[in-house]
């Protein structure tokens, strides 16, 4: 038996992501003692939803869609590997993860 799950979102970013912005960047697949690997990555800036969660040594950015009706939040860990990930994902839940949304402001 297969079980399968989707979910199909199709909004637009509230700031757009710039096409000439749109280039080759670093990706640390396991942490940054080991080398990157380049992967096509979209850049923008402005001003956004942010915290920087000292104690979970990560930062964290909402993105937020036109006319307000949803926000996609990113968890950017500052220095890790796969298995600080794994650990880290096992340990905060959506409750905890909600107070952090709760606390971010515009920056």
């Amino acid at each position: 038996m297969v079980l399968a799950s989707a979910l199909y979102f199709k909004g637009k970013w509230e700031t757009m992501f710039v096409e000439p912005d749109t280039r080759p960047r670093p990706f640390y697949v396991n942490g940054r003692n080991q080398p990157p690997v380049n992967v096509t990555a979209m850049a923008t800036s402005g001003c956004f939803p942010y915290i920087d969660v000292k104690d979970w040594d990560a930062k964290i950015v909402g993105l937020p869609y036109q006319q307000g009706l949803s926000t996609m939040y990113l968890v950017v860990p500052n220095n890790s590997d796969r298995q600080k990930l794994r650990t880290w994902t096992e340990q905060i839940g959506i409750g905890l993860l909600n107070k952090m949304i709760d606390r971010m402001q515009v920056k």
